[in-house]
């Protein structure tokens, strides 16, 4: 097309649009109204939270043992005991030791019995691995699961774990409450990390209600095994709080921030495919 025939080509275009503006009344789109909606896993408290809370120290039963080191590490290091204790040498040249990682574990076992208890959930039968009488895991005891709590808590050890929660603690809160939305909707149990300065806490999301302020997200809380606490999220300040929120203290209360950086989120599922233990996470 030659230039002149274009530039009549376009000024026709253009009247034409000119003509239709005049003859078009001007539309507005009708508000929109915002639909409150709820998600929630199924898991209930009272059947399927541990009936004993969260617990601190250390003793030679509920430690995490020898042979569970090599079942985390599944032939991705060499493990073995010496004079010094029991190690798990890893590609490139890190070296686990077994006594380093109960001296984090008898600061408290949350993260351990989160996983354990929504594993229990979604897959029920495999209760009878750690008891043959409870059918749940409130009916079990803290002596039958320590050992189990104990393997599922250092699962944070990997490197995949690791990195999936750098990835979303630098999400803004209103992008943590649609997630958890949005994985509770396919039926994905995931951990909720809670950070202060000085501490860290694990508790599992079981429902969430979305309205057009704010996230509603009820808990389940192994340092309150018989409370449902609830994360709200306001969606236009970035601010959320935890209420009641027992601290490492064991002091009742609650607990707030405005921002990223205090909130992660991993699948419950990616504790199962363990990653590369060559980047194994600083512990």
């Amino acid at each position: 097309m030659s230039k002149p025939n274009l530039v009549k080509r376009l000024a026709g275009i253009v009247l034409g649009m000119f003509a239709v503006a005049m003859v078009t009344p001007s539309a507005h789109a009708a508000p929109t109204t915002f639909v409150d909606q709820h998600v929630a896993s199924g898991f209930v408290v009272s059947r399927n939270g541990f009936a004993f809370p969260n617990w601190g120290g250390l003793t030679d039963e509920n430690a995490l043992a020898f042979r569970q080191m090599g079942l985390l590490f599944a032939g991705s290091a060499n493990c073995h005991k010496d004079s010094l204790g029991a190690h798990c040498d890893v590609r490139g040249g890190v070296r686990v030791d077994l006594d380093h990682i109960n001296l984090h574990l008898a600061q408290g076992r949350c993260e351990g019995m989160v996983i354990l208890a929504a594993r229990l959930f979604k897959h029920p039968a495999n209760i009878v691995q750690i008891s043959k009488r409870a059918h749940n895991a409130s009916q079990l005891t803290q002596d039958e699961a320590e050992h189990q709590i104990a393997f599922w808590w250092a699962t944070q050890l990997s490197p995949t774990i690791g990195l999936e929660s750098l990835r979303t603690a630098g999400l803004q809160p209103t992008e943590i409450g649609q997630l958890l939305f949005e994985s509770l909707s396919r039926k994905e149990m995931v951990s909720l990390g809670v950070y202060t300065e000085t501490s860290g806490h694990t508790v599992l999301p079981i429902s969430v209600d979305e309205t057009e302020t704010q996230y509603v997200v009820r808990l389940y809380d192994p340092n309150q095994p018989r409370v449902v606490p609830k994360l709200v999220i306001d969606k236009s300040t970035q601010q959320w709080t935890i209420t009641p929120y027992v601290a490492p203290t064991g002091t009742p209360g609650s607990i707030r921030w405005t921002g990223p950086g205090r909130l992660d989120i991993v699948p419950i599922s990616l504790r199962s495919r363990i990653g590369n233990w060559s980047l194994l996470v600083d512990f």
